[in-house]
């Protein structure tokens, strides 16, 4: 199946430069922002499949638009996935992390606004995953990501009622149905500097992934 090909061979880059993947992520366009957060470090997913028979892995989600691209009212740098681990990876016997701390913001803001979704179906409301903000001052505030509340699966037609701060992204064709969502924090501190987040799976049965994260001045 679609999902037994994602997780086949899987190998989170990390940030190691040697990884084949790194070579294979398309570049940064010129014109994106800095507030088009650089995730290139962090990839461990295509778009797109690499090969009929790769053993890299891909979400195959080449209807979703590569480059910069608006969704939801929002731009984002779309060119690779951040996959998390979840009970159903580990049972296809993908490799992904639980966890990625510490990716770089060093800005303020007033919002972020998060490009993602999830791999396979879970229980509406489960919680799978989180984003954990860290300011300059210590304190910490959080983006959960609930299923069928924040996310659902990506290869899947979205039936259920997201919340409203979940604007769903619907990238459908006529042989496939690939769905994305934008979902939007809103930071109750926008004068004090937001220093980096964390990507966290709390490994229910369905895998939190993100693609981009694009922040508000």
């Amino acid at each position: 199946s679609r999902a037994q090909r994602i997780v086949a061979g899987s190998d989170p880059i990390g940030s190691d430069d040697r990884h084949p993947l790194r070579f294979l992520v398309p570049p940064r366009d010129a014109r994106a922002q800095p507030n088009q957060l650089d995730l290139t470090l962090y990839y461990n997913a295509t778009l797109t499949p690499l090969s009929p028979n790769s053993l890299w892995p891909t979400l195959n989600l080449p209807s979703l638009p590569g480059g910069l691209a608006v969704l939801g009212g929002v731009e984002f740098d779309v060119r690779g996935v951040l996959l998390l681990s979840s009970v159903e990876t580990v049972n296809r016997g993908g490799s992904f992390p639980g966890r990625v701390p510490g990716i770089p913001l060093r800005r303020s803001c007033r919002a972020l606004h998060f490009l993602h979704s999830a791999l396979f179906t879970d229980k509406p409301g489960n919680l799978i995953g989180k984003y954990v903000i860290h300011y300059i001052d210590g304190q910490r505030q959080e983006q959960l990501i609930c299923y069928g509340e924040q996310v659902s699966d990506c290869l899947q037609p979205c039936r259920a009622p997201l919340k409203s701060s979940a604007v769903v992204s619907s990238l459908n064709r006529e042989d496939d149905a690939q769905t994305v969502f934008v979902t939007t924090w809103r930071n109750p501190s926008p004068d004090t500097e937001i220093v980096m987040l964390d990507f966290v799976s709390v490994n229910n049965f369905a895998a939190p992934f993100l693609v981009a994260i694009t922040s508000e001045p």
